[in-house]
């Protein structure tokens, strides 16, 4: 009996102390400098320096704040959203969203039929970001298909530059009504059951709500031009992690919210999604070393750059300490070694959730099987 009394005791002084630790986490998570205050949030990004402690970025424009408003992204609305992921069961019919212009419709044809020829009874959302009055009639013409417009007058107007894919904003507005949902480049292929794995990995904790999940050959520092650090702030031996693309799979959560919340913010400020002298043009011939080596001077890879830093940021952070969470590593470190360790375990875990699809330019699909009704 003097043991039990001894042990209960022992575990009752530990509460205050696991209280008061979680405070201070609490606290350090919510904190940042005075000059990032917009309307009660925090306007400049929380990435790491060399030694993975915070570091956060430039501020955003205060002028932004009206749409994390409007797509509910402020963070007393990330905290209190569902983790929708639990709403997905066998009942679920799997929602696809994707964009495209004129000049890419024949690669959306080729998407819709892939989708509908390996999935029963799918969702498709197709966004015109640019279709001829023809395509627009041929979209509204599929079946299960549902034609929405982009609306680029509701957005600066570097929006119009389809090639810095700020439009990817798109994400943001199809959240507000599906809480689970794949956006798909219109070149994405489905090759296994994509819509069940990646959510499967989701609720076992194996993957965050919110994720790329295609490995390209090539670092993320290999295609970032350097005025995008200025904003999403990393340092170079986390950058030369690979870069993970193309495909994306959105669940509702406090997490997805705050991750939106940074991509939206990067959309609307041009120097952060499109810095100067930014250019989609990347010479792969220019060096064999795809991960150490920039893939041309001003080589940029836009949105795909900003869903990376927003993943690697969450991995290191000292203070949600995401690769922890998502149990890539046991227990916390830091330097070199640590470094190297989590984004090889990142690797071994993702790279296989990416070939249930692949990426196949100019690919229209079967032109003997008919998507219209």
């Amino acid at each position: 009996m003097r043991h039990y009394i001894k042990l209960g005791c022992g575990v009752l002084a530990t509460i205050p102390l696991l209280i008061v630790l979680h405070v201070i986490r609490k606290y350090a998570e919510d904190s940042y400098p005075a000059e990032c205050e917009c309307n009660g949030e925090n306007f400049c990004f929380p990435g790491v320096d060399e030694n993975l402690r915070r570091k956060f970025g430039r501020p955003f424009p205060c002028d932004h704040y009206r749409y994390l408003k409007r797509f509910d992204l402020t963070e007393a609305e990330s905290r209190t959203a569902p983790n929708a992921i639990e709403e997905i069961n066998e009942d679920w019919q799997p929602v696809f969203v994707s964009g495209c212009s004129e000049d890419h419709f024949r690669e959306m044809v080729g998407l819709v039929k892939n989708i509908r020829q390996r999935i029963q009874n799918p969702r498709i959302i197709v966004y015109d970001l640019g279709l001829n009055s023809t395509q627009i009639e041929e979209v509204k013409s599929w079946c299960n298909v549902e034609y929405r417009f982009f609306v680029f007058e509701q957005y600066p107007e570097h929006f119009r530059n389809l090639r810095n894919y700020a439009f990817k904003a798109i994400i943001a507005e199809v959240l507000q009504t599906e809480k689970n949902f794949f956006y798909y480049d219109s070149s994405v292929r489905l090759k296994n059951d994509a819509h069940k794995i990646i959510p499967e990995a989701v609720k076992a904790g194996r993957s965050p709500p919110f994720m790329n999940y295609n490995a390209a050959p090539h670092s993320v520092y290999a295609v970032t031009q350097e005025g995008m650090y200025d904003y999403l702030p990393l340092p170079h031996q986390i950058v030369l992690a690979k870069e993970y693309q193309s495909l994306l799979f959105v669940s509702d959560s406090p997490f997805t919210r705050r991750a939106i919340k940074w991509f939206m913010l990067c959309a609307l400020t041009e120097d952060c999604i499109s810095p100067p002298a930014a250019s989609p043009y990347c010479y792969l011939s220019s060096t064999t070393d795809w991960i150490n080596n920039r893939l041309g001077e001003n080589c940029h890879r836009f949105d795909q750059n900003v869903w990376n830093f927003i993943h690697l940021s969450y991995l290191f952070d000292p203070i949600r300490r995401g690769a922890q969470a998502l149990e890539l590593v046991d227990e916390w470190g830091s330097g070199p070694d640590f470094v190297k360790k989590v984004k090889k375990a990142r690797d071994r875990r993702f790279i296989r959730l990416g070939k249930t699809f692949s990426v196949i330019r100019c690919d229209f699909g079967n032109d003997s099987f008919s998507l219209t009704c």
